[in-house]
């Protein structure tokens, strides 16, 4: 279809990885963003996608920073999910002294000598 663009690398100047970390970048989408408000279509012309500018740094800058943006990425996830299990937890939890009070498990006296007060 039209509303898809494949970009090929040449190895020598472009690390496949780093273009594709870039356009995916705030300063890349403010790009194609204004482009997209002219159109009454979610899409980009290639004709307009020639015009966009890029930064690309010498190629072994570009694998650096392919790399440090995909430990990022990998971290990221890894932090996303011990947050999501934390939450499933707390949601448990809530359930749990939820049930306590409402079947008179849960009593005031009770949870004050629980905790030594």
């Amino acid at each position: 279809g039209t509303s898809l663009t494949y970009y090929r690398c040449n190895p020598e100047f472009l690390y496949p990885q780093y273009l594709a970390h870039y356009m995916r970048s705030s300063e890349f989408a403010r790009q194609y963003s204004l482009v997209m408000r002219q159109s009454t279509r979610n899409q980009v012309p290639i004709t307009k996608q020639r015009e966009f500018l890029h930064v690309i740094p010498p190629i072994d800058r570009q694998r650096e920073i392919a790399a440090a943006l995909d430990d990022v990425l990998k971290h990221r996830d890894t932090l996303a999910a011990v947050c999501d299990d934390k939450i499933a937890l707390l949601a448990e939890l809530k359930q749990s002294i939820l049930h306590k009070a409402f079947t008179g498990e849960l009593t005031a006296d009770r949870t004050l000598s629980e905790a030594g007060l």
